[in-house]
């Protein structure tokens, strides 16, 4: 069942999660009129992407599509009047590109990872119940509703069209008017776009949303890039990848160890000086050795002749 059209149905107002407030200013109520004098004719919601960009289902604005109708937003901001929009594009896979004002809040972050089987989700967005059991005027700006559920499961899927799509099943309760809105991990990411209830009697009703792998694929294919993420969420962190451990700069190729040598009497003035007056001092034994024996022999010569002289 499509979550777009207004049902008559009565609930209690769901209870919005502390960790899931700072997401709120990033939603916006989507409203398709015929006639702006003249009442609605579908409502839906839709969350910011980028600047003045949103995304919701395209069966919010398919009368827009068809002709005749237009698409205008109302902020969360409470007192902020409508502002028109304009379809930018769809796709089979039930999605929109909605381009209009821009909002004050933060630029939603898709998740590229689906959560695990049990995981706490949040949905986001207008429910017309809410506006029924509250008497609110659903054409009045103001907060968003929130619901908290677990995530059931998800799998490959394909629409009533025949699109393929990834379905994230949830727990979070959603109605009609939720249709567009985003399902949120605790780590305030986007990881899926609520689209429809699957209901069956007897049985509790299960949430389905189209996966944030399908909107990244339908915002590429359009040319917007989109803010995601692809770590996992546990406990409320977003799980950064651990770096790898630092690689030891590598060492120059060994070489043979060095052989020492006395240092040369350039490198040095200090054992040059000593150097010379060594050799200066060498010089001066031997001259003296020199001196003396050329003494030692002419007074041998000369003590030789005296005594031929006495013969």
């Amino acid at each position: 069942m499509m979550l777009a059209a207004a049902l008559p149905w009565t609930f209690g107002p769901a209870a919005a999660a502390a960790e899931i407030r700072d997401v709120k200013p990033s939603i916006v109520r989507v409203i398709v009129l015929a006639d702006p004098e003249n009442g609605h004719a579908v409502e839906g919601s839709g969350f910011k992407i980028g600047p003045g960009r949103y995304i919701t289902n395209r069966h919010v604005i398919q009368q827009v599509l068809n002709g005749g109708h237009r698409v205008y937003l109302a902020p969360p901001t409470p007192g902020s009047p409508l502002v028109e929009a304009e379809v930018r594009a769809s796709a089979d896979s039930d999605l929109a590109l909605i381009a209009g004002p821009d909002i004050p809040g933060a630029v939603l972050t898709l998740s590229a990872s689906v959560p695990e089987s049990g995981d706490d989700v949040y949905a986001l967005g207008y429910p017309g119940q809410v506006d029924n059991v509250l008497g609110r005027n659903a054409t009045i700006a103001g907060p968003p509703d929130v619901t908290k559920g677990g995530l059931i499961n998800s799998g490959d899927g394909s629409l009533e069209n025949g699109a393929i799509i990834t379905r994230v099943i949830h727990s979070a309760s959603i109605w009609p008017g939720n249709s567009g809105g985003p399902l949120v991990d605790r780590c305030n990411r986007v990881v899926g776009v609520n689209t429809w209830v699957h209901v069956e009697d007897g049985l509790a009703q299960q949430g389905v949303a189209v996966a944030t792998k399908d909107v990244l694929a339908f915002l590429e294919k359009n040319g917007v890039t989109a803010q995601s993420d692809p770590q996992a969420c546990i406990d409320g962190a977003v799980q950064v990848a651990a770096a790898p451990p630092p690689v030891a700069a590598s060492a120059p190729p060994a070489s043979e160890p060095a052989v020492s040598s006395p240092p040369s009497s350039a490198a040095s003035p200090v054992g040059g000086i000593a150097l010379v007056v060594v050799i200066l001092a060498i010089l001066g034994v031997m001259v003296a050795l020199g001196a003396r024996f050329q003494r030692d022999s002419q007074g041998r010569r000369r003590a030789r002749h005296e005594r031929e002289e006495d013969w």
